[in-house]
């Protein structure tokens, strides 16, 4: 979806669930959220890389999604409560994204030297290390270590 056309309605659905409460709506650059409701400040916030690879109804979905979450207050989580607000404002009461949603393919992938285990992530982390080698082990040691690599463009 076009992401000034999901800003657009973003705030008209906003004004029209949250009339005169202050809340804003603000574009980040999340790859694995597609949206987050900060209580706090008032604040929805959407994925710019999520909105632009996704449809127009997924889109729509996540941002009736996040004004439930405003609606249904900060302690309410995925709950009852949120599940009441997700149908009223016509989300899916769902609390994952569906098969649906287009994700942002992971930039590099850390292997593990020892089973040669593969780790998809968005970035490299200097203190990974191969879960399953660990639980078996029960130590963190070198080589259980992950080696990052570039992923390819076509993948």
């Amino acid at each position: 979806m076009d992401v000034a056309a999901a800003l657009a309605e973003a705030e008209r659905l906003v004004a029209e669930y949250l009339p005169g409460r202050g809340w804003q709506v603000e574009l980040g650059w999340a790859r694995r959220q597609f949206g987050s409701c900060h209580h706090d400040r008032c604040c929805i916030r959407l994925s710019r890389p999520l909105i632009e690879l996704n449809a127009e109804s997924v889109v729509v979905d996540t941002i009736r999604h996040e004004i439930a979450h405003a609606l249904a207050g900060p302690r309410a989580g995925h709950g009852p409560g949120w599940k009441r607000w997700a149908r009223a404002v016509g989300a899916q009461p769902v609390a994952r994204c569906g098969d649906d949603v287009v994700l942002v393919a992971p930039s590099v992938v850390g292997r593990c030297p020892t089973c040669g285990g593969e780790v998809p992530r968005h970035r490299r982390s200097a203190n990974a290390y191969c879960r399953t080698c660990v639980t078996v082990t029960g130590r963190f040691d070198a080589r259980t270590r992950l080696v990052w690599h570039a992923v390819s463009a076509s993948g």
